[in-house]
C-alpha cells in the first residue's frame, strides 16, 4: 500500500518536472507579463478615503479646504510651505452634503434604505473615534518645490485642542 502511494507520487513529481523543462523558463515570464498588463488595464488604481475607507477610483478626491498664510517677511524653512488643511471626507462620506438630507421622524427607527444608513462612518485616523456631522480632521499640508506634498493628520475636532 505505501509502495503504491510512494510510487504514484514519484510519477506525478516526474510529470510536473517534464512539464517545466517542456514549457521553458521564458514562457512563464512571457505569461506573468501579459497576466500582469490585462490586471492594470482592467483595474484602476483605488486608494482609500482616509476617513471612511471608500475606496476612491482615478478623479475621485478626498473634499479639503486648505488655510495658507504668506508670511513675505519670514523665509520658510528649506523652501518647505507649511499650510492647515480641514479634511471633510470623500463624495461618500461628507457629511455636508447630508445636512440637505430629511431628519429622521422621532421614535422610527431608519431601516437599511434610510438615508442614514446611506453613508459610510467616518472615522478618526488618530483617536479612532466615529465623527459627528459637524466634525472635520485637521491636517497639516507641507509644500516643497518639484517634490510630491506630505499631509500630516493631527486629529480630528474633538482630539486636537
Amino acid at each position: 500500500m505505501e509502495i503504491g502511494v510512494i510510487l504514484g507520487l514519484a510519477i506525478l513529481i516526474i510529470f510536473l518536472v517534464s512539464a517545466i523543462f517542456a514549457l521553458g523558463k521564458n514562457d512563464f515570464y512571457f505569461l506573468a507579463d501579459k497576466m500582469a498588463d490585462r490586471s492594470r488595464r482592467q483595474f484602476g488604481v483605488v486608494k482609500p478615503c482616509p476617513l471612511c475607507g471608500s475606496m476612491l477610483e482615478k478623479g475621485e478626491k478626498v473634499r479639503t479646504k486648505v488655510f495658507t498664510v504668506e508670511n513675505p517677511g519670514k523665509k520658510q524653512a528649506m523652501g518647505i510651505t507649511d499650510s492647515l488643511v480641514h479634511m471633510y471626507g470623500c463624495q461618500y462620506c461628507d457629511p455636508r452634503d447630508r445636512l440637505a438630507d430629511p431628519e429622521p421622524e422621532p421614535n422610527v427607527i431608519p431601516g437599511p434604505g434610510h438615508p442614514v444608513h446611506s453613508r459610510p462612518r467616518r472615522i478618526c485616523p488618530v483617536c479612532s473615534q466615529e465623527l459627528g456631522s459637524k466634525d472635520h480632521v485637521v491636517a497639516r499640508l507641507f509644500e516643497q518645490d518639484n517634490k510630491k506634498p506630505h499631509l500630516h493628520v493631527i486629529g480630528c475636532t474633538r482630539c486636537r485642542k
